[in-house]
């Protein structure tokens, strides 16, 4: 019982810091046709790189499921977008586990494939995680260190794999695809953010997008990464003096770009799914 409080006030915090970021600050930045005309390869880029996101996510599915229950690409496809959609009913994103679980014959093998496949995304997030922490608390000597720090989380990631490796037999596999994922994803937040952020050094903007997932991944919240995301970012940020808009009308567009838009999709597929919810 406690748990479901614990998101709620998180979450409800988390807008509490946006609206009085806003109202201390105000709006400073205004989007004009200029700006949209200069930088809109920045937005199409993020957009394009939509469907990828999702396809790693889908196929990382499908090979976690297929040694004790082959599916096809169609089955995965509506169980996570279905799943995506149906968060927005059911609170706490629980939607995604009765999609992916619901309609699959062994459910313990169908929950231990769920675990690995978000254990693999915490841990990347994690792990690339630490780069954002350094710089938001030790800014000068994770950028004296930059060479050092990547050596260190590639090794990490190597250590990880071989640990994770006599967990499940396709663990490294999820491992690579999570990554891979990762790097697309942040890709996407770089691409939004950088015509608001070109002052800033490119790695601070990595290190704003590493923090702010990890913040993300690991705050509880009822409404998934809404809220958590744009006050995290907004946190950091605030350390280079960023004006908030700047970071909000990013974090908004990622969030239509990857949850809005699959979740729309997503609906299409709900009537492959007879839910009971008691």
């Amino acid at each position: 019982m406690l748990f479901p409080v614990v998101k709620v006030v998180v979450t409800i915090s988390a807008f509490v810091l946006i609206g009085s970021q806003l109202s201390r600050q105000g709006l400073s930045f205004d989007i004009n046709s200029s700006f949209l005309r200069e930088n809109g390869i920045f937005l199409a880029g993020a957009m394009l790189l939509f469907p990828v996101n999702w396809m790693l996510e889908i196929y990382k599915w499908k090979i976690l499921v297929d040694p004790f229950k082959p599916i096809s690409y169609y089955s995965a496809t509506s169980s996570v977008l279905a799943g995506l959609a149906l968060n927005w009913i059911i609170p706490f994103t629980l939607g995604d586990f009765i999609t992916r679980i619901g309609n699959l014959e062994n459910p313990r093998k169908a929950v231990r494939a769920l675990i690995t496949n978000r254990l693999t995304s915490l841990l990347i997030t994690v792990n690339m995680g630490v780069f954002g922490l350094l710089l938001f608390f030790k800014p000068d000597f994770a950028l004296d260190h930059l060479r050092e720090i990547a050596v260190a989380a590639g090794g990490m990631l190597l250590l990880t794999a071989i640990v994770l490796r006599s967990f499940a037999n396709n663990a490294v596999m999820v491992l690579a695809l999570s990554f891979l994922r990762y790097c697309v994803f942040s890709c996407q937040f770089f691409l939004l953010l950088y015509p608001f952020l070109h002052d800033l050094a490119p790695a601070i903007i990595a290190g704003g997008i590493f923090w702010t997932f990890l913040v993300k991944s690991i705050l509880p919240s009822i409404l998934g990464a809404i809220g958590i995301r744009e006050a995290s970012a907004l946190v950091y940020f605030g350390l280079w003096s960023v004006s908030p808009e700047k970071i909000l009308i990013p974090s908004v567009l990622l969030w239509i770009i990857n949850i809005v838009l699959p979740s729309v999709i997503g609906i299409s597929f709900f009537w492959k799914y007879r839910l009971k919810i008691a």
